[in-house]
């Protein structure tokens, strides 16, 4: 028996890279290959986006069948269920509960995927653009607001609370119109 047949199975991509671009791998601990189970329909990705994007990337007139739709699907659910997996390992060594973008790119060159790991970063760093320029935004807002709409805001709370107790009075009255009436009515 040769020392590589004498190791216990590992799960497939279970291993990962060493924090960098080094190409070693690493061994996982306590993972051990494991039959996968289908993916639950709760799970389960919806179709049409996944064959817009297929779509997008076949030539005109080319047909999918519909075993094959289904057969992507399960796929892309596969997919980001492992690298979920992956990514959640990542974040746990690092003894963090919260998975970040930073352990998704991890995981992503654990598992060889190099090629996806730039547009990941440019999707991370616009979100994070993105969330930079709405906080920006919100705060010079606020800043705004200040003391001019704070006086509007009492203003319309004051207009409001007229109204409420206009209307209350007006109820308090045909109120008190039926109760006289149920008055004379006794008395008669």
């Amino acid at each position: 028996m040769s020392a590589a047949a004498a190791e216990p199975p590992v799960a497939a991509g279970a291993a990962a890279s060493s924090g960098g671009a080094s190409g070693q791998k690493r061994a996982r601990k306590d993972i051990e290959e494991v039959p996968t189970a289908p993916v639950p329909d709760v799970l389960a990705l919806p179709l049409a986006p996944i064959m817009r994007i297929i779509r997008s990337k076949l030539p005109d007139g080319v047909m999918v069948g519909t075993e094959t739709k289904k057969a992507f699907g399960k796929a892309c659910s596969l997919f980001i269920l492992y690298l979920t997996t992956i990514a959640s390992d990542i974040a746990k060594e690092n003894s963090r509960s919260t998975v970040t973008g930073a352990d998704v790119l991890a995981a992503l060159r654990d598992l060889e995927f190099d090629d996806l790991i730039p547009s990941v970063e440019s999707s991370i760093a616009a979100f994070r653009e993105g969330e930079k320029a709405r906080s920006i935004e919100q705060a010079a807002k606020k800043a705004v607001k200040g003391p001019q709409q704070a006086a509007e805001d009492a203003a319309k709370d004051d207009a409001h609370m007229k109204e409420d107790d206009e209307e209350a009075d007006l109820a308090a009255d045909e109120d008190d119109e039926e109760q006289q009436e149920e008055d004379e009515d006794e008395k008669e």
